[in-house]
C-alpha cells in the first residue's frame, strides 16, 4: 500500500514558510520521498503500518495548512508512473541541422 501526502501552506508569511519547513522535515525523517514540491509518497506492507504512519503525520500537523493524505493500494499503484533523474535527450546531429517540422492547421 502507498501512502501518498498533498499539501499546502500559506507561504506569504514568515510564519507558514518555518511551519512548512519543518512539516516537510518531519515528513522525511517518518521515511517519506519527495515526488514533487507539496508531494510526498512512502510504500507501506500492511494496513495497519499505513495507518500508523497516518497517525504519526496528524500528530505533527500545523493549524493553518491544507494536507490530504492518500492510500493507494498496489494494484492501483500499477497504473501511476513516477520517473526520477532526468530523460534521454537525443542528440542533435550537428552536420545536419534541419528546422524541426511544425504542425498547420490550415
Amino acid at each position: 500500500m502507498f501512502l501518498y501526502i498533498f499539501y499546502r501552506f500559506p507561504l506569504h508569511t514568515k510564519q507558514g514558510r518555518r511551519e512548512q519547513k519543518e512539516f516537510t522535515h518531519q515528513i522525511e525523517r517518518a521515511g517519506f520521498s519527495r515526488i514533487h514540491p507539496g508531494l510526498y509518497i512512502r510504500y507501506c506492507t500492511t494496513q495497519a503500518t499505513a495507518n500508523s504512519h497516518k497517525q504519526k503525520i496528524l500528530s505533527f500537523i500545523p493549524q493553518k495548512c491544507e494536507i490530504s493524505i492518500i492510500f493507494v493500494a498496489d494494484k492501483q499503484q500499477t497504473y501511476n508512473h513516477h520517473y526520477w533523474g532526468n530523460r534521454r535527450i537525443k542528440k542533435i546531429d550537428e552536420n545536419n541541422l534541419s528546422p524541426r517540422p511544425y504542425i498547420e492547421f490550415f
